[in-house]
């Protein structure tokens, strides 16, 4: 018995989380690849849900589509998300969440980045497409399962993108699923 405890500790302490540490890259790393076709979506993903799973997905068919691109994903770092969510919040903190996307095997790089809206990486990374889910794009669409491709020059992000013609795609379904919701439900049912 104690001998497939070591075989399981073993395979656990393996170079698993060096290959995930692998794919949390820096914005230096990302300009060298900026000339390539670029999928990218951005979060605080503090606990995983079905939206976000949606949104990989949706990035992984557009991977599909546009042979020879790659996914990169960028985290908010603990201290925007504190900004932005409160003090209770993440949850997880950075590096952890980080590892878990970079754990995705389609997902190619993860970057982590304090901005609110993520202007200089869009910049610095020339994205052919960002995707966001309509939740963090601040619109409201009655339609199930449709994609909009926004374009307002309100949006800091938008206007980016537009300076070299990448475009914005919103996720639009009829999900009300949200880590803050979901963290809500968990604290009423278990008060």
């Amino acid at each position: 018995m104690k001998e497939n405890y070591i075989k399981a500790k073993v395979y656990h302490d393996s170079n698993e989380k060096n290959r995930y540490d692998k794919k949390i890259v820096s914005m230096n790393f990302l300009k060298k690849i900026r000339n390539s076709r670029i999928i990218f979506t951005k979060g605080v993903f503090d606990i995983i849900h079905s939206g976000h799973l949606r949104l990989f997905g949706y990035c992984k068919k557009l991977k599909e589509l546009n042979k020879g691109s790659i996914i990169v994903v960028g985290i908010s770092k603990d201290s925007i998300v504190k900004k932005i969510k409160g003090n209770l919040r993440p949850i997880n903190v950075e590096l952890e969440r980080a590892r878990l996307i970079s754990s995705i095997d389609y997902i190619d790089y993860v970057i982590l980045f304090e901005e609110r809206y993520p202007v200089k990486i869009i910049k610095n990374l020339k994205p052919l497409y960002y995707i966001k889910g309509q939740d963090t794009a601040g619109i409201k669409i009655n339609r199930k399962k449709t994609i909009k491709i926004y374009y307002s020059e309100k949006n800091p992000e938008v206007r980016s993108l537009n300076e070299y013609g990448g475009k914005m795609i919103i996720l639009c379904d009829d999900s009300s699923v949200s880590t803050t919701k979901l963290i809500d439900k968990i604290l009423k049912k278990y008060k």
